[in-house]
């Protein structure tokens, strides 16, 4: 017997800093976009700027100039809006909201705070962002006539600072997004390695980087790469030439799997 059918869209970011209903009778193309999202079970959205209020005071943004700095938000580009916007969206049939990005701390912990807020207030469900690290990972559920949804949301693009904090018996989690860390790892020719072991041993890299990778990736001592400096360095291989490549931390890849078997078990 065949099961009813679910429709599910997914738009892109929603950078919204105005009104944009009264186009629904001005333009043809838009009309159709909306009818095509108010037809939908379920409409995701990213809400991209931060939803603030008039107390808010945008973050004092750095420039990152590390190896990740494209990960990071550039100073200058803030983005912010009024939490009325939300309205905007779900007249136009969204229902699903993800909030984790480079721009969530725009405004500091204080427009994360008032951008959770205004979703609660408002009843959304809406995933990526928390009050701490377990709020920012749990998966929310929406449901609809056709059945339950589970939303979970995660970001690489991490900004300084702005990744939940675990909540303890003795200390609050500090709120910020649901971070999926990216690994970098810079394979090179057996020779050029050893250089660079040369290199960190008779300048005292090698006695000084614990330091520095404790604070960014807590298991760098059981990996089997060698690290100058914070940067992963390993030998290629036949299969893997000389080069960048890129791969999750094994941590927030087992913690974001963990949180989407929960929303299985909850919608299946």
């Amino acid at each position: 017997m065949a099961s009813d059918p679910f429709t599910v869209a997914a738009t892109g970011d929603a950078i919204l800093a105005q009104s944009i209903s009264e186009l629904e009778d001005e333009t043809e193309e838009f009309a159709a976009l909306l009818d095509v999202l108010r037809e939908t079970d379920a409409a995701v959205t990213q809400v991209e700027p931060v939803l603030v209020t008039t107390d808010n005071q945008h973050a004092s943004l750095r420039q990152v100039t590390d190896q990740y700095q494209y990960l990071a938000p550039f100073p200058g580009t803030i983005m912010g809006t009024t939490p009325s916007i939300l309205g905007e969206l779900t007249d136009m049939g969204l229902n699903l909201f993800t909030a984790a990005s480079n721009h969530a701390l725009d405004f500091g912990t204080t427009g994360l705070r008032t951008t959770l807020s205004a979703m609660r207030t408002r009843d959304l469900t809406f995933a990526g962002i928390g009050r701490n690290l377990t709020e920012a990972r749990d998966p929310a559920y929406l449901d609809t006539e056709a059945g339950r949804v589970g939303l979970l949301n995660a970001t690489t693009s991490i900004p300084p600072g702005g990744e939940a904090g675990v909540s303890t018996p003795t200390f609050d989690g500090t709120c910020g997004v649901n971070p999926l860390h990216v690994e970098w790892t810079y394979r090179m020719m057996p020779e050029h390695l050893d250089q660079l072991r040369m290199i960190a041993s008779q300048t005292g890299i090698d006695q000084v980087k614990g330091e520095w990778l404790r604070r960014t990736n807590p298991d760098w001592q059981t990996d089997d790469a060698y690290y100058f400096m914070q940067m992963r360095c390993a030998p290629a291989t036949e299969q893997q030439s000389p080069g960048i490549y890129h791969s999750i931390h094994e941590r927030d890849r087992e913690a974001l799997l963990a949180r989407v078997s929960d929303a299985d078990a909850m919608t299946g």
